[in-house]
């Protein structure tokens, strides 16, 4: 049974700096932690968001996470993850769902995945929903695994936080997507 763990853009232009970085997102890295250290048989994928200058996505987002950026880098925070042994792959990604640079990548092989980082909303529900559709289209038993408490979006006057993940969650439930707490995934 291959089993994973993907971190979905934990990167400096979602965290620390950028037109769409809420500096709140800091708060689920020690949760991430947490689960990478108590689940060490599953292996590790990093996604980062990385957009060339005329990216389709800047038609819906403002400029974010340039290809060679600062933004588009995995916070210093969790570079450690890049020298473990169960690293398995740092992939960049053009849109919002991480699906798609997994395939391209040969990576959508495993038959649990468990999934930390941000925008709950958007990047987050985007590649669960995806992974879990993939499954079901070939009638594989794919569990797909969100951790509420290592995960976020940034807030604003226009994207509360709260009310985009609320929703968010509920769909992905909806869906077959388990939505556990890390106490319940690592047995604490």
């Amino acid at each position: 049974m291959k089993k994973k763990i993907i971190i979905v853009d934990m990167v400096n232009g979602f965290v620390k700096e950028g037109a769409l970085h809420d500096e709140k997102i800091m708060g689920i890295v020690d949760n991430i932690k947490k689960l990478i250290d108590k689940k060490r048989d599953y292996d590790l994928i990093v996604l980062e968001d990385s957009h060339e200058n005329n990216c389709a996505e800047f038609a819906s987002f403002p400029v974010h996470c340039l290809k060679g950026s600062s933004e588009s880098k995995t916070i210093d925070e969790l570079q450690y993850v890049f020298s473990l042994p169960n690293f398995e792959a740092c992939i960049q990604k053009n849109s919002t769902n991480g699906f798609f640079a997994l395939e391209k990548a040969n990576l959508v092989d495993g038959d649990e995945y468990i999934i930390v980082g941000c925008c709950t909303d958007i990047c987050v529900a985007q590649l669960a929903l995806t992974l879990k559709i993939y499954g079901n289209d070939s009638d594989a038993t794919k569990k797909v695994i969100v951790v509420k408490d290592a995960v976020s979006t940034y807030d604003n006057d226009y994207h509360n936080a709260k009310e985009y993940s609320d929703a968010a969650f509920k769909l992905m439930s909806v869906a077959g997507i388990e939505i556990n707490n890390l106490k319940e995934i690592i047995g604490e």
